[in-house]
């Protein structure tokens, strides 16, 4: 088991792992938790109360006795970061090339009367593709613990700990209309200048569009995305990118 899966380290030298609030947990609540485990530096968050979390330490010692102490947790299941060489799953319906974009915005649940629908039914949208986030056997406490020096170091008092975090809203671009032949490594790879944090896997709707969610470090560079990349011209396809909220107001104008 390669616990690095589940660790990635950031531009700014910390260590973020991640995982997806299927418990709808307070960021409080998230703190607290991970808190345990280490001084957390911030909680970033994605999407609806049931989104994706990503939880920063300083350290990578931190991080990994979190992976390992949160194994079989009973509200977080960490989920392991995409490999950019990692294979597309393969799409479940054949492919038909259309370019359906109120047809989208219905399977993703943005209408009229929810202008956000497409962020707040996420789970809805991939059910025929998820990723794995059962966390195997990973190595013992004791093996850990003989990589630490004076873990008690880590013990901050939780009141004084939680004034210092630092909550940063994730940006998010739903991508769509997705040739065939391009997959989750590609959509990261045309990206990469824009430090995307996480991708979904590619999932296809009844019309067979295929599309998928890319998360950003902040808002900002998901509008730069937006602005830069919608109609990109791919293959046989022009990509549809836009942020959930975008996506959800142009079917007021369809």
């Amino acid at each position: 088991m390669n616990i690095d899966s589940y660790c990635k380290e950031g531009k700014n030298g910390n260590f973020c792992i991640l995982f997806r609030n299927t418990s709808a947990l307070s960021v409080d609540q998230i703190h607290k938790i991970f808190s345990e485990f280490g001084n957390v530096l911030s909680v970033n968050c994605a999407g609806n109360e049931r989104g994706m979390r990503f939880v920063s330490y300083k350290s990578k010692i931190e991080a990994i006795n979190s992976i390992m102490s949160l194994k079989g947790h009973e509200s977080i299941n960490l989920t392991p970061w995409m490999n950019k060489e990692e294979k597309d799953l393969k799409s479940q319906n054949k492919y038909k090339g259309t370019t359906d974009k109120e047809q989208l915005i219905k399977e993703s649940g943005a209408t009229k009367d929810n202008l956000h629908g497409s962020a707040g039914n996420r789970n809805s949208m991939m059910e025929s593709e998820k990723l794995n986030d059962d966390i195997p056997d990973l190595i013992t406490s004791k093996e850990v613990m003989q990589n630490v020096n004076d873990y008690n170091a880590y013990s901050n008092n939780y009141a004084s700990t939680l004034k210092k975090i630092k909550i940063v809203q994730a940006g998010e671009v739903i991508v769509a209309n997705i040739s065939k032949p391009f997959g989750a490594a590609y959509i990261l790879h045309l990206f990469e200048s824009y430090q995307p944090i996480c991708i979904s896997s590619i999932m296809t709707t009844t019309q067979s569009i295929r599309y998928c969610h890319v998360y950003f470090q902040t808002p900002l560079e998901a509008h730069k995305v937006e602005k830069k990349f919608d109609k990109f011209p791919l293959h046989d396809n022009n990509l549809i990118v836009l942020r959930p909220e975008k996506l959800a107001s142009e079917i007021q104008l369809l």
